[in-house]
């Protein structure tokens, strides 16, 4: 399937950091997202900024962000989120999304007895944590995962300012290239 290259600006324009780019299929559909009020008091919650599906079956690509917090790493705050929404961590590695580093893991929850399996990264960039998500239930994995993984991998911020915190507790900032 084709792949073609979305440039997203911020949906609030007095935060331009916010916006972003990625390959998306081009046969996916990109829903309008509901306005909503911020709720960055709570520790969880991720202010989405982009969605896209496919038209034909469950599969999802998604871009939240949310203030980064105070303290800790990008990795803990990955497995606090996963506790919190439910998700099973399969695994997570430090990894370069274009100039970005970024944490990448694959997760797993059962919904209604679906397996639903999940391919997603962190970015903490200036003040923001950015969350990029792919989800499709695992029996369709082999349908889309290819391509869903490719989009993950093909984001990058459009006004970037760098990292400040570390990808891991004992890491510096920036990792090296793997």
């Amino acid at each position: 399937m084709h792949a073609m290259l979305r440039s997203i600006p911020s949906r609030f324009p007095s935060l331009p950091q916010l916006g972003f780019e990625i390959e998306m299929p081009a046969d996916f559909a990109e829903p309008p997202i509901p306005e909503e009020t911020p709720k960055f008091e709570q520790p969880a919650f991720m202010m989405p900024l982009w969605l896209s599906s496919a038209q034909v079956a469950l599969a999802l690509l998604a871009v939240s962000a949310r203030p980064a917090y105070d303290d800790g790493s990008v990795i803990e705050w990955v497995q606090f989120l996963a506790h919190d929404q439910g998700l099973t961590l399969l695994n997570c590695a430090q990894r370069m999304l274009g100039p970005h580093p970024a944490i990448v893991f694959d997760a797993s929850q059962e919904q209604d007895g679906v397996m639903l399996r999940f391919h997603m990264a962190a970015v903490q960039d200036g003040d923001m944590l950015f969350v990029i998500m792919a989800m499709t239930p695992e029996a369709l994995w082999p349908s889309f995962g290819e391509q869903l993984s490719a989009a993950i991998a093909s984001f990058r911020l459009m006004h970037p300012a760098g990292p400040r915190a570390p990808l891991t507790p004992a890491a510096s900032p920036r990792p090296e290239i793997m």
